[in-house]
């Protein structure tokens, strides 16, 4: 169909070979924009020596300072947010301490919630707000 004005599919990661189109205007074709929306392709870097299955939850949280904190846990959101409030780590101290809780996602497995709390990092740091993973220095 290319010389109907339609073009070949790029594929995610450049691996489909469908000309599988609706469209001249899509971009990707029918089964590239399931995978696409099923799946958060970024480069990110594992920090959990132990990958599992697990549901977890990724969470936002504001600290005294304005920085925007964004972290993961396997465990309840209520139980790490007693966490930082009680014993709070080296960078929510740096930060002046716990604010408040912005938002949290239930997601369903530990590398997916890695995935996704590195894709919010990267989207509030180029909106040039302040915001840090904990592992991470503030931006």
């Amino acid at each position: 169909m290319k010389g109907k004005g339609y073009n070949k599919c790029p594929g995610i990661k450049g691996k489909c070979y469908s000309r599988g189109f609706k469209s001249k205007t899509d971009r990707l074709c029918y089964k590239c924009r399931q995978m696409k929306s099923n799946d958060i392709d970024i480069e990110y870097e594992p920090h959990y020596s132990k990958i599992d299955n697990k549901k977890c939850i990724v969470y936002l949280l504001r600290l005294n300072d304005g920085t925007i904190y964004i972290g993961q846990t396997g465990k309840s959101l209520d139980q790490r947010v007693s966490e930082h409030k009680n014993k709070p780590g080296i960078t929510v101290k740096q930060h002046g301490g716990f604010d408040s809780i912005l938002r949290s996602l239930p997601v369903d497995n530990r590398q997916l919630a890695e995935k996704l709390e590195q894709f919010i990092f990267e989207v509030i740091k180029s909106l040039g707000m302040r915001v840090t993973i904990g592992k991470q220095n503030a931006i």
